[in-house]
């Protein structure tokens, strides 16, 4: 099973918004769910739910990017893996932690460990862009961590 397949190829194609949502907050791809349409009449608490299949579906290609940039750190001309991760992590980071319902917890934690893994490897004077929004999701993501802790079995 590829872990890097896009959301729409696992048939994710509208994210399910909570009825607190007001109705000028148009229904756009999960991609898309960094801000509301239209800011000046939301309610900063009104940020649109993210649905755990919309939030596994991304954490699971953070994942796969992330561990991908970090193949891709070993070449001095292949980077694709790092330019989708940038975009990726943008709209992450517009994610307000309260805003994930039932993330899940294994996803929150391995894309947080894949992140976390790839900012340690970047060489010196590397894309200041991925660095600075890798730090910004993977803290992100441990306040996530924070707010509903991961219990795991062996």
């Amino acid at each position: 099973m590829g872990l890097d397949r896009g959301l729409r190829d696992i048939g994710v194609e509208e994210p399910t918004i909570a009825p607190e949502v007001t109705a000028s907050q148009d229904l756009r791809h999960p991609l898309d769910l960094a801000a509301p349409t239209d800011v000046s009449s939301a309610a900063p608490s009104a940020a649109p739910m993210i649905s755990t299949e919309v939030s596994t579906a991304v954490l699971r290609r953070c994942t796969a990017l992330a561990t991908r940039a970090r193949a891709d750190l070993l070449t001095s001309t292949h980077h694709d893996a790092s330019d989708e991760l940038v975009a990726l992590l943008a709209t992450m980071e517009g994610w307000e932690p309260t805003a994930l319902v039932d993330p899940d917890p294994t996803m929150t934690v391995l894309a947080a460990a894949a992140l976390q893994d790839l900012a340690a490897r970047l060489p010196e004077g590397a894309s200041g862009d991925l660095a600075a929004r890798a730090a910004s999701v993977t803290a992100m993501l441990l306040e996530v961590m924070d707010r509903r802790p991961v219990v795991a079995r062996a």
